[in-house]
C-alpha cells in the first residue's frame, strides 16, 4: 500500500490537471477504466489475484484505453517476464525501488508522446 501511495503522490506532482486514481485491487481498476478515460497507467507486476501482465491484457481490451501508455513497475528482472509484458502491451518499465525523478520524467514524456 505504501508504494501505491507514493506512486499516486508522484503522479499528482507531475500535472495537477490529471485526475490520479490509485487502486489496491486490480479488478477495481479494470472496472473503473471501463467507464473513464485513461491517459497513463502505472501497474505493479506483483498484485493480489492477478499479475501486471494479466492486468495489461485485460486493460488493453477496453477500446477507450487501448492507446494509453502502460508502465510496468517491478523488482523482477526476468527477461521472459519483460518480453511477455511487452507482448501484452507494456510501454515502459521502472525497476523498484522507483527513482522519483526518473518516474516523473518518464510519466511526463509518455503523457506528451501519447496525448490524444
Amino acid at each position: 500500500m505504501i508504494s501505491l501511495q507514493i506512486l499516486c503522490q508522484l503522479a499528482k506532482s507531475i500535472d495537477v490537471t490529471h485526475d490520479v486514481r490509485g487502486f489496491a485491487c486490480p479488478q477495481e481498476a479494470l472496472d473503473w477504466t471501463k467507464h473513464h478515460p485513461v491517459a497513463l497507467v502505472l501497474t505493479d507486476y506483483r498484485m493480489p489475484r492477478m499479475n501486471g501482465i494479466e492486468f495489461i491484457r485485460m486493460f488493453s481490451t477496453h477500446s477507450a484505453c487501448a492507446h494509453a501508455p502502460v508502465i510496468m513497475v517491478t523488482a523482477d528482472e526476468d527477461p521472459e517476464m519483460c518480453l511477455e509484458a511487452v507482448g501484452a502491451g507494456a510501454t515502459e518499465f521502472m525497476m523498484k525501488p522507483v527513482n522519483h525523478q526518473e518516474c516523473r520524467k518518464l510519466c511526463r514524456k509518455l503523457l506528451v508522446q501519447y496525448q490524444q
